[in-house]
């Protein structure tokens, strides 16, 4: 595994940990992780979820400033506004 996968299943693993220790069971709290060429983030991560069938997405947030956010969009903030057929939760730390 290359390092940046080693620590992003680190983060990963710490997320799904929270959400069990913060009482969600343990067999209902699955973490992905997905390599390829995606039309954007956002997009993969609905596409996922609809396959799924998932009925929640937690998201979290990079903290980027507002005029990053207009410049670059947001992922969580897409994912927010476009989802239809599940919740989307939006962790701020």
């Amino acid at each position: 595994m290359l390092d940046k996968e080693i620590k992003s299943k680190i983060v990963l693993d710490n997320c799904r940990n929270t959400l069990i220790g913060s009482g969600f069971e343990n067999d209902t709290v699955e973490g992905r992780m997905m390599a390829g060429d995606f039309p954007s983030v956002a997009q993969a991560i609905s596409d996922e979820a609809l396959a799924l069938g998932a009925g929640t997405i937690v998201l979290g947030r990079r903290g980027i400033s507002k005029k990053e956010e207009f410049i670059f969009g947001s992922t969580s903030n897409k994912i927010l506004h476009s989802r239809k057929s599940c919740a989307a939760l939006l962790v701020v730390e």
